[in-house]
């Protein structure tokens, strides 16, 4: 699947952090919806974060808070879409073989960084042979922390209207407008 023509991905995942200095793990489940380069929702139990492209929002349910920013074209920002479906030239690619990730196939592919400055030091990524996007992603950044993410009930090209990308944020939330 070429990810350019990709119209809508949605996904189940779960994120597993780890945290060296601490020697500790937390996992979380939630779902991720993508449409075209900068439309995404990504809700977890603690947290809610939608774009329409134009507007972010990001909500968390600890705090009861929502914050919305004005996105930017900005390449500080990074779009859930990068790190599912494009790796940056700023990482130079192995190819390690095949192994099977949620009873699917997948190729395994290894990123270094090109340059010592870059924060995520590697990438392992499986790219699920039938799908052709990722089934599960795992980074490490320089102090030795690692974030999986393992992506379930994968559906590709799949109708999303774009008022689904607007999020309305609930009455008893502090509102923190950035804009």
């Amino acid at each position: 699947m070429c990810h350019d023509k990709l119209k809508t991905l949605q996904a189940d995942f779960i994120q597993i952090a780890y945290w060296k200095l601490a020697d500790n793990s937390h996992e979380q489940k939630g779902s991720i919806w993508l449409k075209g380069a900068e439309k995404f929702k990504i809700e977890t139990q603690d947290q809610a974060i939608t774009a329409n492209g134009t507007t972010l929002w990001t909500f968390s349910g600890f705090n009861q808070q929502v914050i919305i920013e004005n996105m930017t074209k900005s390449r500080d920002v990074s779009l859930p879409r990068d790190l599912f479906l494009t790796y940056s030239e700023q990482y130079q690619s192995k190819y390690i073989g095949e192994e099977v990730v949620e009873n699917e196939n997948c190729h395994v592919i290894y990123l270094t960084g090109k340059t010592d400055d870059l924060f995520i030091k590697t990438i392992k990524i499986w790219i699920n042979t039938k799908l052709w996007v990722p089934a599960k992603i795992e980074q490490q950044d320089l102090n030795s922390n690692k974030n999986t993410y393992i992506l379930k009930n994968i559906q590709l090209d799949e109708p999303i209207p774009d008022a689904f990308f607007n999020y309305t944020p609930p009455d008893s939330a502090e509102i923190i407008d950035m804009r």
